[in-house]
């Protein structure tokens, strides 16, 4: 079962490599990494160094979006599996993707997620499961759970029929998304118990909250607000618990956001 590893690269730059040899470590053969560059030339050039396997394609899209690069890297994936991998994350074992296929096998399942764990800079931060024991479902999406794109997984079948990331949510198109994808009563998922994806995080006390960090945190409120009656999943309280949620979730990557 082929798996498309999308890597959408708008800043972040240096940390590539490290999301590039995570893949490229991994047990399971039968898979395809797609890598979108925002890139100026010289990232370009250093990032054509980098690639180096026929099972990776680099593309250049200056000025794209990352909601755009992933759009893009879904229309050029061929694997059975899609998965969403930011330079800032990487596979946390060898076997991660192996994992995820073995889940797959259920015919009936469209997604798989599982836990993730942070990493500072310069240091190893303690293990926290975020995502634990959430299954995408209608009744979880309603009482404001979520899942972070890079520890899910879903079947490309299933997204070429309930479509692409929607470009006119900005900010909160990825939790559109999760809502249109998986808030029917049919849409069918499995969590993992498992660390099997990481992130790198800024060193403590380098995270800087500003006017302009809160004017995204508020439009993305609003956007996830919207989402939600859109899809008539629900309303003000989802979004308050979705709220709760995402603080445990930022504590438990030390208080980073997504």
């Amino acid at each position: 079962m082929k798996v498309s590893v999308i890597t959408y690269c708008g800043e972040h730059f240096a940390d590539l490599h490290r999301t590039i040899e995570s893949v490229e470590k991994q047990v399971h053969e039968d898979l395809q990494h797609i890598i979108v560059l925002n890139s100026v030339d010289e990232e370009l050039n250093a990032a054509t160094k980098i690639v180096a396997h026929p099972d990776m394609v680099l593309i250049s899209a200056p000025g794209i979006s990352n909601i755009e690069a992933v759009n893009l890297g879904i229309e050029v994936a061929t694997g059975e599996i899609v998965s969403f991998m930011p330079p800032t994350t990487f596979f946390s074992c060898s076997y991660s993707l192996s994992r995820i296929v073995d889940a797959f096998h259920v015919e009936t399942l469209q997604a798989v997620c599982c836990d993730i764990e942070s990493i500072t800079r310069g240091k190893q931060a303690a293990v926290k499961r975020v995502n634990q024991g959430t299954v995408l479902s209608q009744k979880s999406l309603k009482n404001g759970h979520y899942v972070v794109f890079p520890a899910l997984f879903i079947r490309r079948e299933f997204l070429n029929v309930q479509r692409k990331l929607d470009t006119s949510f900005g900010a909160a198109a990825e939790y559109e998304a999760l809502l249109r994808w998986f808030g029917k009563e049919e849409a069918q998922t499995r969590y993992i118990a498992e660390t099997l994806v990481g992130t790198v995080l800024p060193p403590s006390g380098k995270i800087i909250f500003s006017f302009h960090k809160l004017k995204d945190i508020i439009l993305r409120i609003f956007g996830d607000y919207r989402a939600l009656r859109m899809h008539h999943i629900g309303g003000i309280f989802t979004i308050l618990r979705k709220i709760v949620f995402s603080v445990l979730k930022a504590r438990s990557f030390n208080l980073s956001a997504r």
